[in-house]
């Protein structure tokens, strides 16, 4: 993909999967095709010759808030879901002027990891996706009669610091989680070629989560420990007692945008953080557990609510003369 010095600066990408545009991205990089380099030594002399052997193409990595288009995020539950759906796309970048610059295509593109971000009550910052494609081959085109750049609004910004969480039979630890890490989803990958193709096909292989880290006060984690002492110490380790919980990621009215739920969730260890208390001196204990599955959910669109109207104030009574009898 090109790049240049200033390009961060000056130019915007769009997503475009099966021909749609879905919306603006943050970032975009990958999709270069590289070769393997053989060497054959020639014998005497100690020379050796060297050619190009085996092609693939990199992973396509882009970045991107939560308000894109839903075909973008039916992609991402089918991954979840373990569903090897393959898309046609492409990566179109716009100069300052609203014109395209230049167009990335890629054909049977794959889903090979997912970066979720977390939330963090202190942070204000924009928290983005992060998204690996696998594609089975791209090309460089020339975007000079691409349409120009317009109707795509600038996406909403999710900030970190907005968020809720939920396990099950923790009412009210949760409420008081200070940070939660990443979680990233990804399945590993396979080439397979055969004996004439000089172009891989790709195998997706076991997915895998990472754990789910939470941070919360220590003197209010006293769910989480008891959690703790009968499902590690007690043994109470079964299927039937994993837990299921949610991740919202919240608009500033506190309504939900995009919502994450962890599947068979298990604690394995409760700790102080390393560097124990914070500013305030409030000594922090961190959450780890484990997830079996992951699914996602984004809500339909949130209206705004509708304003009141001022009620009109009521007409004056005339004042009754007083009459004698």
């Amino acid at each position: 993909m090109p790049a240049s010095s200033n390009q961060s600066a000056t130019t915007k990408f769009v997503l475009e999967l099966d021909g749609v545009r879905v919306g603006l991205l943050a970032w975009a990089e990958g999709g270069e095709a590289v070769g393997d380099v053989v060497e054959v030594s020639l014998g005497g002399g100690n020379m050796q010759k060297k050619h190009v052997g085996t092609v693939r193409w990199s992973p396509i990595k882009i970045s991107f808030g939560i308000a894109m288009g839903q075909v973008l995020y039916d992609w991402v539950k089918a991954f979840l879901a373990l569903q090897a759906a393959r898309k046609d796309g492409a990566i179109i970048a716009f100069g300052a002027n609203g014109k395209a610059r230049w167009r990335l295509d890629w054909s049977n593109g794959q889903i090979v990891e997912i970066r979720f971000p977390g939330g963090d009550g202190a942070d204000r910052s924009e928290g983005l996706i992060t998204l690996m494609i696998q594609p089975q081959g791209t090309m460089l085109r020339d975007a000079k009669q691409e349409l120009a750049l317009a109707g795509l609004q600038k996406p909403k910004r999710w900030v970190r610091g907005n968020f809720r969480v939920a396990l099950d039979n923790i009412p009210g630890d949760t409420r008081r989680i200070l940070r939660t890490g990443d979680v990233v989803v990804r399945r590993t990958i396979t080439e397979y070629r055969d004996g004439a193709s000089r172009f891989p096909s790709i195998i997706l292989g076991p997915q895998k989560i990472s754990d789910w880290l939470l941070t919360l006060p220590e003197g209010q984690a006293s769910e989480f420990a008891a959690w703790a002492e009968d499902f590690l110490v007690q043994g109470h380790s079964s299927d039937a007692d994993e837990r299921n919980g949610t991740f919202e990621y919240l608009d500033p009215a506190m309504r939900p945008l995009l919502t994450l739920s962890f599947k068979h969730l298990g604690i394995y260890r409760l700790a102080r953080e390393g560097d124990a208390a914070d500013k305030s001196g409030v000594t922090r204990m961190k959450a780890y557990l484990y997830c079996e599955a992951l699914d996602l959910d984004r809500p339909a669109t949130i209206k705004s609510a509708p304003k009141r109207r001022p009620r009109k104030a009521a007409p004056k009574r005339k004042a009754r003369k007083a009459t004698g009898r």
